[in-house]
């Protein structure tokens, strides 16, 4: 199986649009100097400003419950793949670090 490069991004920009309640978060491929946009759901860009904005809530919202696990855990979080478009759903995986082991865990960005 032929080796994959993995291109790292950063988020450089989110936009919500209000009639379609959908939104675009944009992704900066440093080394090409290339964008991807992303559409995401409303709930997804919401929780993107939020830690973005280190705006409290009343109670964790799932990206605040998975980093209080990984936390918990002492693990690392070694990166965030996505891997896949199918149906215009983005494929992703976590890789995480625990002491000496590293997990994988299947997730959808979009």
């Amino acid at each position: 199986m032929p080796e994959i490069k993995l291109i790292p991004v950063e988020i450089i920009g989110l936009i919500e649009e209000p009639l379609t309640l959908s939104s675009l978060v944009f992704l900066l491929d440093k080394v090409n100097n290339r964008v991807l946009p992303i559409v995401i759901g409303e709930t997804e860009a919401r929780a993107i400003i939020v830690a973005f904005n280190h705006i409290s809530t009343p109670r964790p919202l799932t990206h605040q419950l998975v980093l209080k696990i990984i936390n918990n855990l002492n693990a690392d979080l070694n990166s965030v793949t996505i891997d896949r478009l199918e149906n215009n759903t983005f494929f992703a995986n976590l890789r995480l670090k625990i002491a000496e082991e590293v997990f994988q865990i299947d997730c959808r960005p979009s």
